[in-house]
């Protein structure tokens, strides 16, 4: 009995120890000391972002394109500020010639634009584009894509819906039909509304008296669309692609939601200030807004989130350059 007793008084300290060394073991197995800088090789770039644009709707139109210039930041940087960078040789190359230069404005930001002026100075039509910098620290920085060819869109047909919005009682929905005919090749389209609150004022009668008043819509957005395929962006517009479709003659219609901040809105007023954007994008535009929208939906998933990377074009840095070619279409 004795015996037995002193023998585990003497195993359970022993226990312990075995115990605590297995741990220390682990320890040292599971965890790893990183060297930030070695192990995720991280070098300051300088980043290139910005979409060329053209209103191909409009030829007396010129979109304001802008740039953004600007270093990356290493984690361990404690600062708050982004580095900006002003270049005066932001050039333009269209199909390998060169073509024009961006200017300079603040903050990273150079516009199509000369000396401030309010009305872009060139026209950046279908075609190859490059955009270039020599950095004196980090060498040429390039990005190439293509300003897309415009495909023109109909809008077939505009009606009301029987559908009520049970959380706005005051708003319409309207289902818009549209129709295009998808040309041979890789394409990728953008569609969105547009209002122009301005171009069809009212005439409000109170009493005796009159004033002009512009029906505003303040909340006209698309709710849904008949292509399974289009994805909803940030921008509260859908893109997608021609994989399912191409060169064939397409239609869909989508429903939009639409408000007014003064009396009833009618589908005569709807079709007087609402617009269609359609949009023609690059590739690298697309693949671009595609890959944003994964790392958004993918960080819904916090701690079960998986790595993933955004879409990058931008030769010796980070960042993209896209394209897209639009048009609004009148309702």
């Amino acid at each position: 009995m004795w015996n037995t007793l002193e023998n585990q008084a003497c195993i359970s300290p022993l226990l312990v120890i075995i115990c605590c060394i297995i741990l220390v073991a682990c320890e040292d197995a599971l965890v790893k000391e990183i060297d930030l800088m070695e192990d995720f090789g991280h070098a300051t770039q300088l980043a290139m972002s910005g979409t060329l644009r053209n209103d191909f709707g409009e030829p007396s139109s010129l979109p304001i394109t802008h740039i953004l210039l600007a270093e990356n930041q290493s984690i361990l940087d404690t600062s708050m500020t982004p580095r900006y960078y002003q270049s005066e040789s932001l050039d333009l190359y269209r199909d390998g010639q060169y073509f024009n230069t961006f200017t300079s404005s603040d903050q990273g930001v150079h516009r199509n634009l000369k000396d401030e002026s309010q009305f872009p100075t060139f026209y950046i039509e279908p075609g190859d584009y490059r955009i270039a910098v020599d950095h004196p620290q980090y060498g040429v920085v390039s990005a190439e894509t293509q300003m897309p060819a415009p495909v023109n869109a109909t809008i077939i047909e505009v009606i009301e819906s029987s559908f009520l919005h049970e959380d706005h009682p005051l708003s319409v929905r309207y289902e818009v039909k549209v129709q295009f005919r998808d040309p041979v090749g890789s394409n990728y389209y953008e569609v969105g509304v547009f209002t122009d609150n301005l171009s069809d004022p009212d005439t409000v009668f109170f009493g005796l008296d009159s004033m002009e008043y512009s029906l505003v819509i303040y909340d006209s957005y698309i709710e849904s669309m008949t292509l399974d395929e289009a994805v909803l962006t940030g921008k509260s517009s859908y893109i997608f692609d021609d994989a399912l479709f191409n060169n064939t003659e397409k239609e869909f219609t989508f429903s939009l939601v639409t408000s007014s901040n003064f009396g009833s809105l009618d589908i005569t007023r709807l079709i007087d200030v609402t617009f269609l954007k359609w949009s023609c994008l690059s590739e690298e535009q697309y693949n671009f807004e595609t890959a944003y929208l994964n790392l958004q939906d993918n960080q819904l998933f916090g701690p079960f989130s998986e790595q993933y990377s955004l879409f990058s074009n931008v030769d010796n840095g980070l960042g993209y350059i896209g394209a897209e070619n639009f048009i609004h279409i009148p309702f």
